[in-house]
C-alpha cells in the first residue's frame, strides 16, 4: 500500500516566501531542513519533502495494470541513455526497450526510497520531541501578528498529521485557547529555537564516533608525546560536559611530562593543551570543572 504523500513542491522550493524567524521561534519548515542535515550530513538534500510518490513496476509490458504513466516513464528513463529515441505515439516498446526502460526505473526508484525514508525519519523523530513536550511550539498568524503561547503537546499525538508538514501550517484548531479573529483563520508553525538547538547537540553528541575510547593499541609506532596526549585524553575524559580550568589542564600536562622524563617547555605545553581543549571551551563556550 502506497502511503507517500508528497510535499508542495512550490512551497519547499521557495524558503525565501516563508516567514521569518523571530523571537526565539523557528518555522517548522526551517526546524525540518535543519535538522534533515543533522541526521543525514550531506545526503540530505533537501528535496526530500516533494519527492514522487513510487510507481508500480512490470516487467511485462502487457500486463493489465500498465498504464500510460509507466509506459511515458518507460520512454523518458529511455531518452536518458538514447537521447535520440523518437516518442512513441503507439505506447509500444521492443521486449528489450521495456527490460532496458524498468531497469532504470527500478534503480531510480532506490535512491528516490531512501529520499522518502529521510524525510519520514525527520518527520517522525519532530512528532516525537512534540509529542514528549520536549520542542515547544506556537502558532503565528499567516498574514502576520502575535505569536500564540505554548500550544499543548498532545495535539500531536495523532497519525493524521502530514497536511501540516506540507506547508507547516494550519486553520486555527479548536481548543487550544488561540483565537484569530480573521478569515480564514490560517496559521503558520513555530517550534521554540532554544530547545531545537539543544536537542540537536544532543543527536550531534549521540552520533557514530563522537564517544569513541581513544587509545593508542592501534597506532603505530606513536611518539612519546602523541602518546602522553591519548592517554591524558583518556585519564581526564575530556567531552562537552566535561571541560577542564586551562591552567587546571597545563598542570596536568607538565605532570605527565615530569613522571615521563620528557622534555619540556611553558610553549610546548600550551600547544598540547589547545589540542586537547575542545573548541567549544577555547570560546567559552563549554561547561567546565
Amino acid at each position: 500500500m502506497n502511503t507517500w504523500k508528497p510535499c508542495d513542491r512550490k512551497f519547499w522550493s521557495n524558503s525565501a516566501s516563508w516567514p521569518k524567524d523571530r523571537r526565539g521561534n523557528v518555522f517548522l519548515a526551517r526546524a525540518v531542513l535543519q535538522l534533515g542535515e543533522t541526521l543525514f550530513a550531506e545526503e540530505w538534500t533537501g528535496a526530500e519533502m516533494y519527492v514522487s510518490s513510487p510507481i508500480r513496476l512490470f516487467l511485462d509490458q502487457s500486463n493489465s495494470n500498465v498504464d500510460d504513466k509507466l509506459k511515458f516513464s518507460v520512454h523518458r528513463a529511455i531518452r536518458t541513455i538514447r537521447a535520440a529515441t523518437p516518442f512513441r505515439a503507439d505506447k509500444k516498446f521492443t521486449e528489450d526497450e521495456w527490460s532496458e526502460g524498468i531497469a532504470i526505473l527500478a534503480d531510480q526508484e532506490k535512491q528516490l526510497s531512501a529520499e522518502r525514508k529521510r524525510f519520514s525519519d525527520v518527520k517522525e523523530t519532530l512528532i516525537d520531541w512534540l509529542v514528549e513536550g520536549k520542542l515547544p511550539w506556537c502558532l503565528r498568524p499567516a498574514r502576520g501578528g502575535e505569536f500564540s503561547h505554548s500550544l499543548p503537546a498532545h495535539f500531536w499525538n495523532s497519525e493524521l498529521l502530514h497536511p501540516y508538514f506540507t506547508k507547516c501550517g494550519m486553520q486555527q484548531p479548536k481548543g487550544l485557547g488561540f483565537k484569530i479573529n480573521m478569515d480564514p483563520p490560517y496559521c503558520y508553525i513555530f517550534v521554540d529555537g532554544q530547545s531545537l538547538d539543544q536537542l540537536h547537540a544532543e543527536i550531534s553528541d549521540a552520533a557514530p564516533g563522537n564517544n569513541i575510547l581513544l587509545t593508542t593499541d592501534n597506532l603505530i609506532e606513536p611518539s612519546p608525546y602523541l602518546r602522553l596526549l591519548v592517554d591524558l585524553h583518556q585519564r581526564l575524559k575530556i567531552s562537552n560536559e566535561n571541560q577542564i580550568k586551562a591552567d587546571s589542564l597545563n598542570a596536568e600536562i607538565k605532570s605527565e611530562f615530569e613522571k615521563r622524563g620528557l622534555p619540556f617547555s611553558k610553549v610546548l605545553i600550551s600547544k598540547m593543551a589547545t589540542i586537547l581543549r575542545l573548541p567549544e571551551s577555547q570560546q567559552g563556550r563549554a561547561k567546565k570543572n
